[in-house]
């Protein structure tokens, strides 16, 4: 018995040890390839220098860099923001500006709020894009919360013990050599190259398709108000003129940006009965936005979501997988340079002809005018490429049931 309760003590000791070191050994490896870059490690070419784009976390991933890499300059909203405004444009870089995208795909203006009261000491200028769907009211679920950024040192843990990390760190060394990874940038910015490659094997045919898909099923099941009970205002409305509020506290110049939605979409929301909303929707940020100007606010509002021949970029032809978009990558995401012109555009910036008359800085004076225009060029579009207004109102009658969309 005796030797029986020592074998059991060493096979105990041996599996604790072994237990423990193999711990040890997981999160030395998370801690040296540093997957998210939360930890700051030096970066060495074909190890580590291109970061993977987490599937977890990304919300306290970004608040832990961006506090580390102390920006002048923010970008905020969703996935359009992320992979359409780069950190790197030329506006920052000659006003010496240091740029981080903490934009996060699916938030809303609730993240946008705590990220930019979480992010904002030294932010001299902010680019927030603001996204139509986000102020479309409906009654909150029980139990939901305003956003809480996990502790950053359970964000550490997690990076060096969890699964998760140690599967991201394997995959860091092994998109080093590839052509085209599924990457983040150290300054927040989402290259979307991984995109590339899908658009190679199957076209921009399909990924249209696809979102038009889900943009349909989207449109469908969302309300048809923007105020809760009546009132004037909502959450997403609280939440913006708060952030006014806070931009102006901290000195911010800040550009919001109604985000330059492609023609198919823009058709989506009209056939969706959504555009007197949209258009409402635009009265209200330019009455918000003067408001917050006339308590010392510095704010602009930018209006890209309007029918123009860079919006109506012709969509190349189902099996086409040579013909390369320069504006688009579907009717969701915008490509950064298009991104660029609308950085462009709010920083005063040069612009190249095609793009002289593209997107306008709203205000009380001309907001009716520029909402009856875009109303005008919508249905002037709607007759130009009748094949598309045609595929936006078979999405709109069956959500599910159309099987192509038809390029301009």
């Amino acid at each position: 018995m005796p030797t029986l309760h020592r074998s059991i003590r060493i096979f105990g000791l041996v599996f604790f040890l072994s237990t423990l070191g193999a711990t040890a050994a997981v999160a030395l490896l998370d801690y040296l390839i540093d997957p998210y870059a939360i930890f700051g490690v030096r970066t060495v070419d074909g190890i580590n220098a291109i970061k993977p784009r987490p599937d977890a976390m990304l919300t306290d991933i970004k608040a832990i860099v961006g506090t580390r890499f102390h920006p002048s300059a923010l970008i905020l909203g969703n996935s359009r923001a992320e992979v359409g405004f780069d950190p790197l444009h030329r506006a920052f870089a000659t006003r010496s500006l240091r740029a981080f995208n903490a934009a996060v795909p699916g938030s809303d203006m609730d993240y946008t709020l705590a990220s930019f009261r979480r992010l904002m000491p030294t932010n001299e200028v902010a680019v927030v894009g603001v996204d139509f769907l986000d102020f479309l009211y409906s009654p909150p679920e029980a139990g939901s919360s305003s956003p809480v950024f996990r502790d950053s040192i359970a964000t550490r843990a997690l990076a060096l013990f969890s699964t998760t990390a140690l599967l991201d760190s394997l995959r860091t060394l092994a998109i080093q050599r590839e052509r085209h990874p599924a990457s983040l940038r150290s300054d927040g910015f989402n290259p979307l190259l991984d995109y590339r490659d899908l658009v190679a094997n199957d076209g921009y045919a399909m990924l249209f398709r696809q979102r038009a898909f889900e943009s349909a099923r989207s449109l469908a099941r969302q309300p048809h108000e923007l105020y809760a009970g009546g009132a004037g205002t909502s959450p997403a409305l609280s939440d913006l003129r708060a952030l006014l509020q806070a931009a102006a506290a901290n000195r911010t110049q800040m550009h919001l940006v109604i985000y330059p939605y492609h023609l198919l979409y823009l058709l989506q929301l009209d056939d969706a009965g959504l555009w007197p909303l949209f258009e409402q929707w635009k009265r209200d940020l330019t009455e918000s936005a003067a408001s917050a100007r006339s308590q010392g606010a510095r704010v602009t509002v930018w209006d890209f979501g309007c029918a123009h021949r860079l919006t109506a970029e012709p969509i190349p032809d189902e099996g086409d997988r040579k013909t390369e978009m320069r504006w688009y990558w579907e009717a969701g995401h915008f490509k950064k340079e298009l991104g660029d012109l609308v950085l462009d555009r709010a920083f005063g910036e040069a612009l190249p002809a095609e793009a002289i008359d593209f997107g306008i800085d709203l205000v009380p004076a001309t907001v009716e005018t520029r909402i009856a225009e875009c109303r005008v060029s919508l249905a002037a579009m709607r007759q130009r490429f009748p094949a598309l207004a045609h595929e936006a109102s078979r999405l709109a009658s069956s959500p599910s049931g159309a099987k192509a969309v038809s390029s301009p």
